[in-house]
């Protein structure tokens, strides 16, 4: 089955990266890989507001990535007649939808991994590595960046699987997209009335808080998958 999961990978691959019958994805993935990093160096050579801006700009871009890797793999298989392909390649249901997982998984860490080189060269070139507090700071960022990455693709990717036509995946996308901004806005206005001690409190436990989100994300993630190959096994291709 790991063999079929591997082909139904490579299969989501190549569907990406030749969108159009051209290597173009390929390339401007490889952009947007690069394009960070440069902003990165940029950064500790223009003013602290706007170094502050870029700072937030890139990690807003590579977040977006990491959600839209989902939303292109699925506008991509519903496009022309690219669907019709799933009923007769060799590879099981079960081991597509997986190899759709592991390939969003992938990427999320992929996402990540580029985000922490952005990360070593905006303190390589503003000189930070010896600031503990600071780096400290940014291990925790890099932590919920991928786990909130994982809970928004564990939402979306079953949504994706139950509306197969683009303008209902466009508008889940965009749905979701604003529904996990009001619940962001609401937890924060929730933490800003918490009492002073508790902030302290959980920040002295990050071990304990790891851990739960990590079972939220192994949790969601199952419950995700098994809802998508129930919908995609009824579909009929």
């Amino acid at each position: 089955m790991m063999v079929q999961t591997r082909k139904a990978l490579s299969i989501d691959w190549l569907r990406l990266t030749n969108a159009g019958g051209k290597r173009s994805g390929l390339w401007w993935g490889l952009l947007i890989f690069l394009m960070p990093m440069v902003i990165m160096v940029i950064i500790p050579n223009v003013s602290s507001p706007l170094a502050g801006g870029l700072d937030g700009g890139v990690m807003g871009l590579l977040f977006s990535m990491s959600v839209m890797v989902p939303y292109a793999l699925a506008s991509v298989t519903a496009s022309g007649e690219v669907r019709r392909f799933d009923g007769v390649i060799p590879i099981s249901k079960k081991a597509q939808v997986e190899g759709r997982y592991l390939f969003v998984f992938l990427a999320c860490v992929l996402i990540v991994i580029d985000y922490c080189l952005c990360i070593a060269v905006h303190i390589t070139f503003s000189h930070r590595w010896g600031d503990d507090s600071y780096l400290s700071t940014i291990v925790k960022i890099i932590f919920c960046f991928l786990a909130l990455s994982l809970l928004i693709n564990a939402l979306l990717l079953p949504l994706l699987y139950r509306f197969t036509s683009q303008p209902l995946m466009s508008f889940v996308f965009f749905g979701c997209f604003f529904g996990v901004f009001l619940v962001g806005v609401l937890v924060s206005a929730v933490i800003l009335k918490l009492p002073p001690s508790f902030v302290p409190w959980v920040m002295s436990h990050t071990w304990i808080d790891a851990l739960i989100v990590v079972l939220i994300v192994v949790v969601a993630w199952t419950v995700s998958l098994s809802v998508s190959l129930r919908i995609y096994k009824r579909q009929e291709l």
